[in-house]
């Protein structure tokens, strides 16, 4: 049994199929996860899934503070989605 793209199903096909909003969740960074997020921004947009938020997965500790801060911000900014939160890494 397969499972995802490689059966032509994705998150954002399922989440159109039932009427539901989707929560993006990305590994830590600023850039790399935005980016990442991007890509699936970009996949929600094409099967008219709305974004109820973002979580940033894996942070490192020391740059929680600034990661939600500038993350928050530039989400805010570019999508109008609010970040949801920041989850360290251990």
């Amino acid at each position: 049994c397969g499972v995802g793209s490689i059966v032509n199903v994705n998150n954002a096909k399922v989440a159109s199929a039932l009427g539901a909003d989707m929560v993006l969740i990305a590994n830590g960074g600023l850039g790399s996860a935005f980016d990442e997020l991007e890509l699936n921004r970009v996949l929600c947009q094409h099967h008219n899934v709305r974004i109820a938020g973002v979580v940033v997965n894996k942070v490192i500790p020391d740059k929680l503070e600034q990661t939600k801060h500038y993350m928050s911000k530039a989400l805010k900014q570019a999508w109008g989605v609010p970040l949801l939160g920041c989850v360290p890494d251990r």
